[in-house]
């Protein structure tokens, strides 16, 4: 399955608050510790796929776009 695809299935988990399902493809296909699921779940609710729901499409970064926006969150959810 595509990683997009992948993604796009974990953004309709992270809408419906299915945590389970947020820490399995966190794991699973992105490789993060634990840790990294509330990040993650609240870069799955960005903007990044807002392409795909107005026009039809996703540029191939935007996958991208999800995990540099996963990555700030992390960073400002880290204690200093």
């Amino acid at each position: 399955m595509p990683e997009v695809v992948r993604a796009l299935n974990a953004r309709e988990a992270a809408l419906a608050g299915d945590r389970a399902a947020i820490r399995a493809y966190t794991a699973e296909a992105l490789g993060r510790w634990s840790g990294w699921s509330e990040p993650i779940s609240t870069a799955l609710l960005g903007n990044w796929a807002d392409p795909l729901y107005n026009e039809g499409w996703l540029s191939p970064g935007a996958l991208g776009l999800f995990l540099a926006e996963a990555s700030v969150i992390n960073q400002q959810l880290t204690p200093i």
